[in-house]
């Protein structure tokens, strides 16, 4: 949604009110007249500073973005900028973290903090009792995180005749719960060996990177995105009402490696071996894909 502000006569992007979601953290965004204002909220609390932690405050729009007001003061820069339906969090000028839209804005049941920025005048900002505020600025929030692989891992991994592919860039939240592979022939002696690496999140939604004998046979093309490994277009697999159940894409390797979020992963304590699991947003598994890179 686009306005013009009549104050300066420049246009400015307004972010849609509601509430967003990723895992156990939540945001709102709320506006009255020409002012702006969210609210943080983790469970439990404390958990996450800057993101969301239990922060309350202005923003102010700069470009396609808007700033929080109140976290420049203590030498940070938290960014929230409109991504498709949901909305996109940068700190500092790391990787992006995507919510969820969550709710429609009913502005029945803001809290009194909320309501306080949405009343006063000048910059807001106010934290939850007890929340403490990290004032670091180090480079750890602008460094990629690795692919989580052990050095036992790498190693079993790369005795394969294949190449290993893994992200060097994993979601807050998400955890390595699994890394194999297998040498395998045909029976015209053509190589079948395989492997997959998966990632559990939040709300159980989960990313894999595995060797596929499928393709985009039945997916919807969504996106196109330069990696490492060439141009990549990502599909989606949509259900009835138009919901994502998984989004896939497929390099051009020996081995087949497919990224797909979505669908299941391997679990051995579940029925089947196999635990169905949800996709993660648009717009973090595009920040997964073009983090894709050898595993050496």
């Amino acid at each position: 949604m686009e306005a013009i502000d009549s104050r300066s006569s420049v246009k400015q992007i307004l972010l849609p009110t509601g509430v967003y979601n990723s895992g156990s953290r939540y945001i709102t965004i709320a506006a009255k007249g020409d002012r702006t204002c969210y609210q943080g909220v983790s469970m439990p609390s404390g958990r996450y500073a800057v993101a969301v932690g239990e922060t309350t405050g202005t923003l102010s729009s700069e470009k396609d973005y808007f700033v929080v007001d109140g976290w420049k003061k203590h030498g940070r820069t938290v960014t929230l900028s409109q991504n498709g339906k949901n909305l996109s969090i940068s700190v500092d000028g790391g990787s992006p973290s995507e919510y969820n839209f969550f709710q429609k804005d009913s502005g029945e049941k803001y809290s009194e903090s909320l309501m306080n920025c949405l009343n006063s005048t000048g910059e807001f900002f106010e934290t939850e009792p007890n929340y403490t505020i990290s004032t670091s600025t180090g480079s750890q929030s602008k460094k990629e995180t690795g692919n989580l692989l052990t050095s036992e891992q790498k190693a079993l991994l790369l005795q394969l005749p294949i190449p290993i592919v893994a992200p060097n860039f994993i979601p807050e939240g998400f955890r390595l719960v699994y890394a194999k592979g297998e040498a395998n022939k045909y029976a015209n002696g053509d190589d079948d060996s395989g492997y997959t690496i998966a990632y559990q999140g939040e709300n159980n939604t989960c990313i894999s990177i595995s060797s596929s004998s499928s393709g985009s046979r039945g997916l919807q093309r969504a996106n196109e995105v330069q990696t490492e490994f060439g141009s990549v277009v990502v599909y989606t697999d949509n259900a009835r009402d138009n919901s994502i159940r998984s989004i896939s894409s497929f390099l051009v390797l020996k081995g087949n490696p497919a990224l797909i979020s979505g669908g299941s992963i391997p679990d051995s304590s579940a029925d089947g071996g196999f635990r169905r699991c949800e996709p993660v947003g648009m717009g973090v598994y595009m920040q997964v894909l073009k983090s894709l890179t050898l595993v050496k």
